[in-house]
């Protein structure tokens, strides 16, 4: 089961796995092919793996993102709290979102969004796309969609619905 989480404004959520695997062939090959997508370079932490084109953007992306993991997955008694993803949680940094709509397949317009890959009772991949050149990227857009993948440790056999994991995410 994949459940990919989208912003307020942007796609309902999907709950189709060749959505995914269509997903996941767009971004690989944006991380494969650098003339789609300019050189890619990794940036690691104990909980994400970030994907970026800036390593200033990329570092304050990680530091912001692992103090919003902690703060959320204590705010809502999540697993998360008490160890490290397995698996990391991949962010991808699109420099523009015309890059983000070329490998993913949403609109230009987009500012991210996050996926969950589950596997039974387990989450197998998380994974969230971020337009870098939105104004809000650090203080809103990343709070928002990591708070998703925080959420979704707690909600794994029966996602939320979508009210209440989007009622969540804002108050991140």
């Amino acid at each position: 089961t994949v459940v990919e989480r989208t912003d307020a404004d942007s796609v309902a959520p999907k709950l189709a796995s060749r959505t995914q695997r269509a997903l996941d062939t767009n971004v690989r090959r944006a991380v494969d092919e650098p003339a789609a997508a300019g050189s890619w370079q990794l940036h690691e932490t104990a909980n994400f793996r970030i994907f970026h084109h800036d390593a200033r953007l990329a570092e304050a992306a990680a530091e912001a993102a692992e103090s919003v993991r902690a703060t959320q997955a204590k705010r809502w008694s999540s697993p998360a709290a008490q160890r490290t993803w397995t698996p990391r949680c991949d962010i991808y940094l699109y420099p523009t979102g015309e890059m983000l709509a070329q490998a993913t397949g949403q609109p230009d317009t987009s500012p991210g969004f996050s996926a969950m890959e589950v596997n039974g009772n387990r989450i197998v991949a998380r994974k969230i796309h971020l337009r870098a050149d939105h104004a809000q990227m650090r203080d809103a857009i990343l709070p928002h969609e990591v708070t998703h993948v925080v959420v979704a440790d707690l909600f794994i056999a029966q996602p939320l619905p979508r009210w209440a994991d989007e009622g969540i995410a804002v108050l991140a």
